[in-house]
């Protein structure tokens, strides 16, 4: 993949989750090698939920979710 499907800018590489990863340097995206899979916890206690605010570098940061990510290729 050489450009962002969102913008069509070109993609430089960002360190992402400890490895480098095409990333889009006028909007931001990052593209994730075959992001497949992924995991959620839901964790319950006295009919409450627990949920995390999504950090500053995630796709949507300040939005709350439950604890999730996804698995990269070869994990």
């Amino acid at each position: 993949m050489r450009y962002c499907m969102d913008c069509g800018a070109a993609l430089t590489e960002r360190i992402m989750g400890g490895k480098a990863r095409p990333a889009c340097p006028a909007c931001g995206r990052v593209y994730f090698e075959d992001p497949k899979l992924a995991v959620c916890v839901l964790i319950a206690r006295d009919d409450r939920l627990l949920m995390g605010r999504r950090g500053p570098e995630t796709r949507e940061p300040g939005k709350w979710s439950f604890p999730a990510g996804f698995v990269d290729r070869g994990e």
